[in-house]
């Protein structure tokens, strides 16, 4: 994942049934998965998972429903949120699926700066004990360690939370994380009378229900909604009966029940003489 930008991770993560990592930053990536997959964390050996549990909590945030008045909509069935997704660990219980690094800098789990009574007590612990976030050097050497994973572990346990996952059942969501900010808009087949305007969808895939254009000569917004429940709203709008040879403003944002993005940069069309 390292290799793709933020916005192709993002795009990849959304359309993931499976996402498996170690323990670290990288895991609030999960807060994209798609209602119903599943979210593995690997834990290296001497990790306590109960004491680190901050995507747990992020696949389990409780969810909430609300009903929204928006103009032009009218109210709708209710709209859910929260994560939805099935959270499951493992962690290397086997001493010698572990590489440690005791010659590596003190912030990256190096102990080779720490006497030989601290560093023979670090070696000795099997479990980090409890400590203050985030220089503990028990902590670090452990959580820095290479790790061999047992793929027949890993491979029930992800069985398993599929398994589990099958079982939910799957309900419309509304993330907090809203659609992202319109790009790519342009103007083609312009006429004496009509612009058309196109646009490309938000590039973290989110669903769209709803798009607003402001037309800056016309001082109005003009709504492109989906056809049908379920569907995304059109990327394209023709504005007719305009004035010939004169230049037209435009921006365009997500505008949606509990969602209002920002507007895109502004485009400018002119319609032919």
């Amino acid at each position: 994942m390292e290799e793709h930008s933020f916005e192709e991770q993002v795009s990849i993560l959304r359309r993931t049934r499976l996402a498996i990592g170690l323990h670290g930053s990288i895991l609030i990536m999960g807060a994209f998965l798609p209602p119903g997959a599943v979210l593995i964390e690997l834990y290296p050996f001497a990790v306590p998972p109960d004491n680190y549990t901050p995507y747990r909590t992020m696949a389990n945030l409780p969810g909430r429903t609300f009903f929204v008045f928006f103009f032009p909509f009218k109210k709708k069935d209710p709209i859910f949120a929260g994560m939805h997704f099935t959270y499951r660990y493992w962690v290397n219980t086997h001493e010698e699926n572990n590489v440690m690094h005791p010659e590596w800098s003190r912030l990256a789990g190096g102990i080779n700066h720490l006497s030989v009574e601290e560093r023979q007590k670090i070696l000795d612990t099997k479990t980090v004990p409890t400590h203050v976030c985030c220089e503990d050097p028990y902590w670090l050497f452990r959580i820095y360690q290479d790790t061999t994973v047992h793929l027949d572990e890993v491979s029930q346990i992800v069985r398993e939370a599929i398994a589990e996952s099958d079982h939910k059942p799957i309900i419309p969501v509304v993330r907090a994380l809203g659609p992202a900010t319109i790009g790519g808009v342009s103007c083609k087949d312009e006429t004496s009378t009509s612009v058309t305007l196109v646009w490309e969808g938000p590039w973290n895939h989110a669903k769209v229900l709803s798009y607003g254009i402001w037309h800056h000569q016309s001082f109005r917004t003009v709504f492109v909604k989906a056809a049908n429940d379920g569907e995304d709203a059109p990327t394209t709008f023709t504005f007719t009966d305009i004035a010939s040879n004169t230049a037209h403003d435009f921006w365009v944002r997500i505008e949606q029940p509990g969602f209002t993005g920002s507007y895109s940069d502004k485009t400018t069309c002119r319609t032919l003489p």
